[in-house]
């Protein structure tokens, strides 16, 4: 199996992309519009403090004029984006449930993460400010500043472009957080999930079981989501689309793709629709099925891709959990695959 990782190749190849050709025949990637979000901060800091500048007479007998503005447009800018990052954080939005009780957060946001997005944030203002600020003022301190800010950025910029890039080569159908999710769910389940995120080794399934608008695809989203932001090798895909790349092997005539992995090359796999939920109670694909499925074809079976399910982790978002055999069946399947019973985790979604 494949161990490739993104590196500055691939990172040069995607930027070349975004750069090059027009995005109104080609659409909109992730690394594209964190490149636009991050010009457009460089130029609210910008813009503000040249106009500040210009239209205040005392900028032609005093250089440090220009040096306060690019100062106040950074301060309000901070002010703008703490409050930003401290207004969910001190004021919860709180939401009642069916029960009448108040909830937080059903899952923590990732207050790190955010802190470091908004520090990135408030340093492209600030360098927009002081850029400006350099037009009127040539002090060396100045010039020295926006350089140490330009590298300390540049760095950043790298670190982030490789996440979007993560995001982006998942094909997740939305972006979603963890935080974002609102439904309900047991304590005992979400401990499954945090330790499903936290695991360092392969081998760990996860089987979300749930009818329809119980929220069991978005949680499966937003768990590898929150995987791909750490940098984590992830990849969604449905039934339908993973029972024809199983018979890859068939396929002599392969057609030549952008994609920088596949589901065998993964950390993490989401397969989302083997099966619908309420109110359609029928399982159009069962446990057994699936196995059969996975060992290519009866006339000429693999074991390759038995293999690869057996060392990856998975999250199976799968039908009905209450008043049918399908939880333990494919409990079971997995189980017959290899796969330690202990390493198996469901979840059931009301």
């Amino acid at each position: 199996m494949s161990t490739r990782k993104l590196n500055y190749t691939d990172a040069f190849r995607q930027l070349k992309k975004d750069l090059i050709g027009k995005d109104s025949y080609r659409g909109i990637t992730l690394t594209y519009a964190w490149l636009a979000n991050q010009f457009g901060h460089f130029c609210l800091g910008a813009l503000p403090t040249l106009i500040l500048i210009l239209t205040d007479n005392k900028t032609q007998n005093h250089y440090n004029i220009a040096l306060i503005w690019a100062f106040k447009v950074t301060l309000f800018w901070f002010c703008f984006e703490l409050y930003n990052f401290l207004g969910p954080l001190l004021f919860k939005i709180r939401q009642v449930n069916k029960k009448g009780y108040l909830n937080s957060y059903t899952f923590q946001p990732n207050w790190k993460n955010i802190a470091y997005d908004t520090f990135v944030d408030v340093c492209f203002f600030a360098l927009g400010a002081m850029t400006i600020c350099l037009l009127f003022n040539t002090d060396a301190i100045l010039f020295v500043l926006i350089l140490g800010l330009t590298i300390c950025l540049l760095f950043f910029s790298v670190d982030w472009f490789f996440i979007k890039m993560h995001q982006q080569y998942a094909n997740y159908p939305f972006q979603f957080r963890l935080s974002q999710w609102k439904y309900q769910i047991d304590a005992a389940d979400k401990e499954k999930i945090v330790t499903f995120m936290k695991s360092k080794k392969n081998e760990n399934h996860l089987l979300i079981h749930g009818s329809k608008f119980s929220g069991k695809t978005s949680l499966g989203v937003a768990i590898c989501n929150e995987l791909s932001i750490q940098k984590r090798k992830c990849l969604y895909t449905t039934g339908i689309k993973i029972y024809s790349d199983f018979f890859e092997y068939l396929n002599i005539n392969k057609v030549a793709t952008e994609k920088i992995w596949s589901w065998k090359e993964v950390d993490f796999l989401i397969i989302d629709d083997i099966n619908p939920g309420l109110p359609f109670n029928h399982e159009i694909v069962k446990a057994e099925e699936f196995a059969l499925y996975l060992n290519g074809s009866i006339e000429s079976p693999t074991l390759e891709n038995k293999n690869i399910i057996q060392n990856k982790n998975v999250i199976w978002i799968l039908g009905n959990c209450h008043n049918t055999s399908s939880p333990k069946e494919w409990m079971d399947m997995l189980c017959s695959l290899g796969i330690e019973k202990l390493k198996i985790q469901t979840i059931c979604l009301p």
